[in-house]
């Protein structure tokens, strides 16, 4: 049966017994650690082994670690900036490789700029942060994932064939995610992107969301405009083993019902296959 994750965003203004309390009962077996403000993941960063433990103690797994907050400006113009955001990576790397999780999933870009910062120099930027990365993610055994984040078309983060020039050479633990939320804002066709990906062989993961006619993301499959039908069904034509993130903000109100409305897709994604 086909395993989807949660990501720890979702219960980021839970306390941390009720977090791991809340992902446990809504069904799911893994979960992407996700957001600094969350006091889930702030618990990792002090004790890896200690919160995976405490996890794997309530029936979930790490497959994934979502780069920290400083850690998505790989491409900033200012270089002190820049190796900030590498280091900050880098320190994600070691703590991954002390409670064996295998994959982080990278922002390539983040550090923004106005209309005279050229793409082939953020580009350029992006590609000296994540050769440094690579290099360590190669050292310890880890996977990087590099996430499609550009909302407009021509930015170099903005689709895979994009991140697929940046990431050529830098090994085969170095792939993608396919974040089909971003790939809808950006007005990209989320079968073509994802057809790119699999034939590249680079597909490591996905995100998984909806967008609501105003643009507002990481909504709940179902609340927004995606149709997500034709999307699943060419991923598991493909026969498509990677990961598969539900990557869904916190919201307002309760967020145990959240969680129950994001299992029942989960739930309704696995009796139909898809």
């Amino acid at each position: 049966m086909t395993d989807y994750s949660i990501s720890a965003w979702i219960v980021r203004d839970l306390p941390l017994a009720q977090g791991v309390s809340a992902l446990a009962s809504a069904g799911f077996a893994s979960v992407e650690l996700s957001a600094d403000q969350c006091p889930l993941v702030q618990e990792w960063e002090r004790d890896p082994v200690g919160l995976c433990t405490r996890l794997e103690g309530a029936g979930l797994t790490v497959p994934s670690i979502h780069c920290p907050q400083p850690g998505r400006f790989l491409d900033a113009a200012d270089e002190n900036a820049r190796l900030d955001a590498v280091v900050a990576n880098l320190r994600y790397l070691e703590r991954m490789a002390l409670c064996g999780v295998d994959e982080i999933v990278i922002h390539p870009t983040g550090a923004g700029g106005g209309a005279d910062v050229a793409p082939e120099d953020s580009r350029a930027r992006t590609l000296l942060s994540l050769q440094t990365l690579a290099a360590r993610a190669g050292e310890l055994g880890l996977r990087l994932a590099v996430e499609n984040i550009g909302f407009k078309p021509g930015r170099p983060d903005s689709d895979m064939a994009s991140l697929l020039t940046i990431i050529d050479g830098l090994g085969d633990h170095v792939g993608l995610c396919l974040d089909i939320g971003h790939t809808e804002i950006a007005g990209l066709d989320m079968v073509e992107e994802l057809t790119i990906g699999l034939e590249s062989g680079k597909l490591f993961t996905l995100h998984l969301h909806d967008v609501l006619p105003s643009g507002k993301d990481h909504v709940i499959p179902g609340e927004g405009r995606v149709d997500f039908t034709p999307f699943l069904a060419a991923l598991n034509a493909a026969k498509f083993s990677g990961g598969r993130t539900l990557e869904i903000a916190p919201g307002k109100g309760d967020v145990a019902a959240r969680l129950a409305q994001v299992s029942d897709v989960k739930r309704c994604w696995e009796v139909h296959q898809l």
